[in-house]
């Protein structure tokens, strides 16, 4: 069946921010139908381009039942935890994931560039070993959105195991683990996107 929801608009209230700030977005969604259920929505921070251990989930919320129409809320959640993130990882470039599942079926993946850089000209020119966590800047690109809608079965009588593990088995046999980007770093452009979406359209993003 066709998306029942689509993501209108996804503000990032506080962009760019210090590395330790929490992130604050402001989401509008369009419901097409009646939902019974919630929808979960989750975000997550790309740790490293080359393992998927080291993503932090930075925060979930559940919204539900919902009525047909448009709607909108905050979603407030922690800055990563420097401590499990790869030192040679920390400053560049990076991923966020703003994710949607309805019975815990993916429906929905927004994938952003996230940039950290020092904001100390000298610590740009000469990084230390161990990153300055409290001299470190970050910026969504909100410029470059990447977002997958995915065919579920949004009926509750349904099962919606079987069609999770479909969707994430076809995205790794199908999606590069990395992408460069023009500053020349490896990037998990993979997280971003994959080759199989069924249906993709573009969303508004203040700057």
């Amino acid at each position: 069946m066709s998306a029942r929801v689509n993501v209108c608009n996804v503000d990032f209230v506080n962009n760019p921010a210090k590395f330790t700030d929490k992130f604050q977005l402001n989401i509008t969604f369009e419901v097409h139908e009646f939902l019974a259920g919630d929808l979960e929505w989750e975000l997550t921070y790309v740790g490293s381009a080359s393992t998927n251990e080291k993503d932090q989930v930075l925060d979930s919320i559940l919204i539900g039942p919902i009525n047909e129409g448009r709607h909108k809320f905050v979603f407030e959640a922690d800055a990563p935890n420097p401590a499990e993130l790869p030192q040679d990882d920390i400053v560049g470039v990076t991923a966020l994931l703003l994710s949607c599942k309805y019975n815990d079926q993916l429906f929905l993946k927004v994938g952003y560039f996230v940039s950290v850089e020092y904001t100390d000209e000298e610590l740009r020119e000469n990084p230390p070993a161990d990153a300055k966590i409290e001299k470190l800047e970050r910026c969504v690109k909100t410029d470059d959105v990447r977002v997958n809608y995915y065919t579920i079965k949004w009926e509750d009588a349904q099962p919606a195991e079987e069609v999770v593990e479909e969707e994430e088995e076809e995205q790794d046999e199908n999606v590069d683990v990395g992408k460069e980007n023009e500053m020349g770093e490896e990037v998990p452009a993979g997280k971003l996107q994959d080759n199989s979406p069924v249906e993709a359209a573009p969303i508004e993003s203040a700057q």
